[in-house]
């Protein structure tokens, strides 16, 4: 079976999956299979609904998240000090709290009480636990503890990551390529690190992917994972475990093919990056080149054996992709973004022209020069960080986002330093009656913070898919 047909398979699948028999005919009715698609929808269908339960938790297993009083702030579990509340889902409340005998902020993944004596949920959050401690990668979440409180609460303590997920980002929009490429290889190197250790996610999405202010890919939730040696079914008493979209052939029949699965989702999560599809959409929103079509394609095979052999082949794959010039980008977006830090680094380094100028009686030698020196210094500051900019997208497009976050910070308090310098200057040069450059550098000092505040964000948007907080 080609990728195309799976795809087809899949979306139909997808849409009838809960529906009663005569609404699911009339809905595999809509998607026109041939015959044989037909009945291996049908027979994914059926191999579902005998596994007795949805593949994501069903709404009745959630009731107790939503009718769960959440920690009050302040109320402790052992030496952690809860702060609020930060998430749900199937496998309980997640809350930031305080390590006060480490002195640092920590996420906290708490079973509910309505579940704190089952056994099997507890079991579930030991086995993530241990899968995700078994991973020692800077592209997995760290978790430090798995501990209960006295009451028996159970709770994971892990890393506090400060960021967005990759569901957040999609919202805005498809990824520009070399930052979907960049962050497909991120996300494979981590969990190829989680292979390596004998642990498959089972539940690769964006929902379960942080990208952190400064750049860096998280892979989180282990709470499905599962540690080798593998074999045999997926489902946990009844249960087929997985999220509509990203889940296999074999993980929808309850099979399962180990790393297999993990490198059907990664396939499935590239397409979405780049094309800013869900996983079960059929229209394409961009071209996806036809190197990294090809990736795809193997990845979501419905075969196993004719996916990649590994994660890290998958990997190795796209980083060929990303080190090709078809993978640079070029697009007009891109072109504006390096257009605007040339014209911004240009004209702050012009400034220095226009404090030259400030002459006059009013003028003591020492002011003029204290004036000029630090047009100086903040001009060549701004200037370095947006030519590093420009070197970056030149010999390293991929890692344009990354670099550029760990900058930001800095850049942000030099552009800020720049408008009070220019200010102070026009200031200056209008009590020497110096009206031209006190005029020259009013105007780039209001110019270049509105530049700041709307044109920035906007070039980062279009070209990087995302804008600094």
């Amino acid at each position: 079976m080609d990728a195309e047909r799976w795809r087809r398979i899949r979306d139909a699948v997808e849409a009838a999956i809960g529906l009663d028999a005569a609404v699911r005919a009339s809905i595999l009715d809509r998607f026109a299979l041939a015959a044989d698609d037909r009945r291996e929808a049908e027979a994914l269908l059926a191999a579902h609904d005998a596994s007795g339960d949805f593949l994501v938790e069903p709404a009745s297993a959630l009731t107790h998240l939503v009718a769960d009083t959440p920690l009050s702030p302040g109320r402790m579990l052992g030496t952690y000090r809860i702060d609020r509340e930060i998430g749900r889902g199937g496998m309980g409340i997640i809350y930031r709290a305080h390590d006060t005998r480490l002195g640092r902020d920590v996420a906290i993944k708490v079973l509910p009480p309505a579940l704190a004596n089952d056994a099997r949920r507890r079991a579930r959050l030991e086995r993530e636990a241990r899968a995700a401690a078994a991973v020692a990668h800077p592209g997995v979440g760290l978790v430090y503890a798995l501990d209960a409180d006295a009451d028996g609460t159970a709770f994971i303590v892990s890393e506090l990551v400060d960021g967005v997920t990759l569901r957040q980002e999609l919202a805005q929009g498809p990824l520009p390529l070399s930052v979907a490429l960049t962050t497909a290889l991120e996300i494979a190197r981590a969990v190829g690190a989680a292979h390596a250790r004998g642990v498959v996610h089972r539940d690769l999405k964006p929902e379960n992917i942080m990208r952190t202010r400064d750049g860096r890919v998280k892979v989180l939730d282990f709470g499905l994972a599962r540690v080798a040696p593998w074999a045999g079914r997926l489902t946990l008493d009844g249960e087929i475990m997985g999220t509509p979209g990203y889940m296999a052939p074999e993980q929808l029949r309850g099979e399962d093919s180990g790393e297999a699965i993990d490198i059907f989702a990664m396939g499935v999560l590239v397409r979405e990056l780049i094309t800013g599809q869900s996983a079960a959409g059929t229209a394409d929103a961009r071209q996806v080149p036809p190197d990294l079509a090809r990736v795809i394609d193997r990845a979501t095979a419905p075969d196993p054996a004719a996916r990649f052999a590994s994660m890290t082949e998958l990997a190795d794959a796209i980083a060929r992709v990303a080190a090709t010039p078809a993978s640079d980008v070029t697009a007009p977006s891109l072109t504006w973004w390096r257009v605007h830090q040339a014209v911004i680094a240009t004209l702050y380094i012009a400034m220095v022209i226009p404090a030259w100028m400030i002459r006059g009686p009013e003028v003591p030698g020492r002011v003029r020069a204290a004036v000029v020196l630090a047009v100086v210094l903040m001009a060549a500051a701004v200037a370095t960080i947006r030519l590093h900019w420009l070197f970056i997208a030149r010999v390293q497009p991929h890692e344009v986002m990354s670099v550029r976050r760990q900058a930001a910070p800095w850049l942000w308090r030099f552009e800020w330093g720049m408008t009070i310098v220019l200010l102070l200057a026009a200031q200056v040069a209008a009590a020497a009656d110096r009206l031209l450059p006190a005029a020259v550098l009013l105007t780039m000092a209001v110019s270049g913070r509105l530049a700041m505040w709307f044109i920035e964000p906007a070039t980062v948007r279009s070209a990087l898919g995302t804008a600094d907080e």
